[in-house]
């Protein structure tokens, strides 16, 4: 189908990483280099054409990814840092992933990412459940059910994937 609007949003100061729209088409994420993460509402946006809501998700770290769940109730933002973050639809957020503890040897040992996720991925179907790839060569499944874990009551690893090249 041609396209027959088009609209500039001009809101971030750097290049965006990346861009998420709900499965509904009524709210979009938006991530980049200047730290800053942006929801888009279409159905109240105006003319001034500026976002719902911005904010850091982690400040001095740019956002590498950004999912929704299945349901649009949730989404994930994942940072160049080693925690991921769960936000509502509204940008209240959630939970936070545990992080790892980077003196460990073996990595499934560690209930989190102990270096920069680079990419996250919500499951397509299950609503509380979510991916996260991290440069230590780990992908790790979170579930939003969990028990809490630490102070700050967050979510622990509930599957570890451990990625190896054919030396292992």
């Amino acid at each position: 189908a041609p396209i027959s609007h088009q609209v500039v949003l001009s809101s971030h100061t750097k290049s965006i990483q990346a861009v998420a729209i709900d499965p509904e088409g009524t709210r979009m994420i938006t991530g980049g280099l200047d730290y800053q993460m942006k929801i888009w509402d279409f159905t109240s946006m105006n003319q001034s054409m500026r976002p719902y809501k911005d904010f850091k998700p982690f400040d001095g770290h740019p956002v590498r990814a950004l999912s929704w769940s299945p349901s649009g109730q949730n989404f994930l933002c994942c940072c160049g840092n080693n925690q991921a973050k769960v936000y509502s639809c509204d940008g209240v957020r959630k939970r936070t992933t545990v992080r790892g503890d980077m003196y460990l040897h073996d990595m499934s040992n560690t209930k989190g990412h102990v270096a920069a996720i680079n990419d996250g991925k919500w499951h397509p179907k299950n609503e509380d459940v979510f991916l996260t790839a991290s440069q230590e060569g780990t992908i790790r499944e979170w579930s939003m059910k969990s028990s809490p874990v630490g102070v700050g009551g967050e979510l622990a690893h509930t599957k570890l994937i451990k990625v190896r090249d054919r030396r292992g």
